[in-house]
C-alpha cells in the first residue's frame, strides 16, 4: 500500500529529512515529517480531508505558527504535544520563528 497525503501546500525554508513516514491503523491513516527549519520558514496548506497536527518535538527558542487565512486566528506550538485541529478546505498559513527542527504528525479524518 502507497499512501499519499490529499493535500495542496506550498513551502519555503522547511527540508523534509528522510522522506515521508506513514502509519495505518484501525482505518486512520498518519503521516510523520521530519523537517529541518531555516529562520523564517513558512507556507500555505489546504486539504479536503479535516486534520489534527500535532507537534511531536522543537528545537531551537521560538514558535510554529498556524494561523487561519480568512479570520486571522493562530494557534502557536512552542511546546511538545501541542495540537491544532484543522477543518476540511480551510486555507492555513503556517511561520516559523526561532526554530531549527520541528517533527510533527498530521492526522487527516476520513468519512
Amino acid at each position: 500500500m502507497n499512501f499519499i497525503p490529499r493535500m495542496e501546500s506550498r513551502i519555503q525554508g522547511f527540508s523534509v529529512q528522510g522522506g515521508l513516514k506513514w502509519r495505518v491503523w484501525d482505518g486512520v491513516v498518519a503521516d510523520l515529517w521530519d523537517v529541518s527549519c531555516s529562520k523564517h520558514a513558512e507556507g500555505r496548506y489546504i486539504s479536503p480531508d479535516p486534520r489534527l497536527f500535532i507537534v511531536l518535538e522543537l528545537d531551537g527558542d521560538g514558535a510554529f505558527d498556524l494561523r487561519e487565512e480568512a479570520s486571522g486566528k493562530f494557534r502557536q506550538h512552542q511546546r511538545p504535544f501541542s495540537m491544532s485541529y484543522i477543518p476540511a478546505g480551510l486555507p492555513v498559513n503556517s511561520r516559523v520563528e526561532g526554530l531549527v527542527y520541528l517533527l510533527a504528525k498530521g492526522v487527516p479524518r476520513h468519512g
